[in-house]
């Protein structure tokens, strides 16, 4: 009797938890003051799809802890994925300052300006014109250890076309620093947003459906990287057919 109480009482629990009200769920996060339970539950919220809660979780953490802000690049995404992209592109900005030598909160800051932009000419020019010394003030970005990344930045500065930095990293012939094929899923990946950014849906599709499918992502250690989960909730929001089995 006591292990089907105990069962009932899990059911009950995860009933609530599917059907918790956003009246409920607003007052339970202006009540939480543990900075990391905040952080882990808005990283959940998004991996489950739900960026207005996943942003109202880092935006408590702001209000517990001002000076983590330009830290939560995770709060920037959730506002780039919830089409805030002047929010989004305000956390990158502060984001690049604190940390210049990671080239993807640049990156970003340069996808949410293609965003807010009108033809995908003007989506272009604006890439273009985007180097290193066009990033925000002080935000100079420093060298990204990760060739992947620093190839990356350069696509989305126009010195090398997206056919070219796919090709550098097509699986068999490339150099790997982390486990299987690290590299196949981040080069996949970040063409996929440079194709979002011009507009170009059909190439942004295949290339991310490429990324979800790819060895490091189906991986264990690969499902335990955030950007990993990015891509699936790219692909699930966009009503990519996706299948993780």
């Amino acid at each position: 009797m006591a292990g089907v109480m105990s069962l009932l009482c899990s059911q009950n629990q995860i009933a609530q938890a599917v059907s918790e009200t956003d009246e409920r769920f607003e007052l339970r996060i202006k009540k939480t003051k543990d900075v990391r339970s905040l952080m882990n539950e808005g990283m959940r919220k998004f991996r489950e799809g739900d960026t207005k809660r996943s942003i109202a979780c880092f935006d408590r953490v702001i209000k517990l802890s001002p000076p983590s802000k330009p830290f939560l690049w995770q709060r920037g995404i959730a506002l780039y994925y919830d089409g805030d992209f002047e929010g989004s592109a305000e956390q990158f900005k502060n984001d690049v300052k604190v940390n210049p030598s990671d080239t993807e909160e640049a990156i970003w800051y340069t996808l949410c300006q293609m965003r807010l932009a009108g033809s995908s000419d003007e989506r272009r020019q604006i890439a273009c014109s985007t180097d290193d010394s066009l990033l925000p003030a002080g935000a100079a970005v420093r060298k990204d250890p990760r060739p992947v990344m620093r190839d990356a930045l350069d696509m989305f500065q126009c010195k090398i076309s997206p056919e070219d930095f796919l090709n550098r990293y097509d699986g068999e012939g490339s150099n790997y620093a982390l486990p299987p094929y690290h590299d196949e899923f981040y080069s996949r990946f970040y063409a996929a947003l440079w194709y979002e950014g011009l507009g170009e849906a059909g190439k942004a599709k295949e290339a991310m459906l490429k990324a979800v499918r790819s060895s490091y992502a189906v991986a264990p250690g690969g499902s335990e990287d955030f950007m990993v989960s990015v891509a699936d909730v790219h692909a699930s929001q966009r009503g990519y057919f996706v299948s993780q089995t």
